[in-house]
């Protein structure tokens, strides 16, 4: 007890010492303390009387050594809760791994890496949660798995529309075959014909008398049609999505009915399943059909004319000497008869040099079919919070 008034800086010089008992007056006349209690203090003017210390009080004021090591153990450890910081901050196991007293989605190291409050995804007995992009394909981060779908098609029922043209591929040929030629004296009631020679000069035995009219022509040969097939494959509105799933861990830090999972930028939270379902209710409501759109709609070949059609439009050059030499007589051959202003004469070799013209193929024989059809492969319901 003396050592502890005297660390407290009170002089003990006229206090009895252990072992006095006599209770003798000090050497400034004051009363001698008993054992057990303090002299009187003077407090301006009051006597204040101050209890002696109790022995086991003291004791308890006195730390251990075994006391100071522990508390800097507890320190040392992680504070007087004893929180043992394991790491970085994990946000699905419901512990304050880095002891900052913030748990997975309270903690911003969980939120500032895309981790979210979202309804509890288990109370969708047999669905599994998966984060859905219904507009964009970015990178999923790791450990979920991206999957491309193409998210609520249209129109996958209505065929293509088809339709057919016949064009010319290679045009007739006017200068093969036969020529009619008719002629007459003031009309063309009499004919003859001859070879059209592909446009080489040919010689006229004995000569050819031209009287005042004179009509030729010739049908045309050969020549190909071709079918050009037009189709429209009705568009589809889908749009081009990405579902990020393998996500099984949900961490703390939420309100009641709430979890903490990654849900990336961009991204709604939700639970998929496999086939066309109906949501399973709950806070996941909104549906979306996603898989993958296979299109095989098109048109059947059609068929058109074989040949074409045409007129030969050309002339018919009649020369005043063999070998076609000389000044012709030049004759429109258009299958009509016309004067020529020639009366009289011989004409010993002609050409004839013509082209179809007006060709075309006509109908088509047979229109175009519309075939395959468009389905949602795989297809899967996603349905969001």
């Amino acid at each position: 007890m003396l050592l502890v008034l005297a660390a407290c800086g009170i002089d003990t010089s006229g206090l009895a010492q252990p072992g006095d008992d006599s209770g003798a007056v000090g050497d400034d006349g004051s009363a001698s303390m008993e054992t057990g209690s303090m002299p009187p203090i003077d407090a301006g003017g009051m006597d204040v009387t101050m209890p002696a210390p109790d022995a086991s009080d003291a004791a308890k004021d006195v730390a251990s050594p075994m006391d100071a090591s522990h508390d800097a153990i507890v320190l040392k450890e992680g504070g007087a809760d004893g929180c043992v910081p394991t790491g970085p901050e994990s946000c699905t196991n419901g512990v304050d791994d880095d002891c900052n007293g913030l748990t997975d989605c309270e903690d911003p190291a969980c939120t500032g890496a895309g981790y979210t409050c979202v309804p509890d995804p288990s109370t969708a007995v047999g669905w599994s949660f998966a984060p859905l992009n219904p507009g964009a394909r970015p990178a999923c981060p790791s450990p979920l798995a991206a999957a491309y779908v193409d998210v609520n098609p249209t129109n996958l029922s209505n065929p293509a529309s088809c339709s057919c043209t016949c064009g010319v591929g290679t045009q007739p040929d006017c200068e093969q075959g036969n020529i009619t030629a008719s002629y007459g004296n003031g009309n063309c009631n009499m004919a003859f014909t001859q070879a059209a020679g592909g446009g080489a000069c040919h010689a006229d035995n004995g000569g050819i008398g031209i009287d005042t009219y004179v009509a030729a022509s010739t049908t045309p040969s050969g020549g190909t049609c071709t079918a050009s097939v037009s189709q429209t494959i009705p568009p589809n509105s889908e749009t081009h999505g990405e579902t990020c799933s393998g996500e099984t861990m949900f961490g703390a830090g939420c309100g009641a009915g709430q979890v903490c999972a990654l849900v990336p930028a961009g991204f709604s939270a939700c639970v998929i399943h496999a086939g066309a379902l109906g949501c399973p209710g709950g806070a996941y409501t909104t549906g979306n059909a996603v898989g993958a759109v296979v299109d095989s709609r098109a048109c059947t070949p059609c068929t058109c004319p074989s040949t074409p059609t045409a007129m030969c439009s050309g002339t018919w050059s009649y020369y005043p000497a063999a070998n076609c030499g000389g000044s012709p007589l030049v004759l429109l051959a258009d299958g009509q008869c016309h004067a020529t202003g020639q009366t009289g004469g011989t004409y010993y070799s002609d050409k004839y040099v013509a082209a179809a013209a007006n060709a075309m193929c006509g109908s088509p024989v047979a229109e175009p079919q519309p075939t395959g059809s468009a389905t949602l492969t795989g297809q899967s319901t996603v349905c969001c919070n």
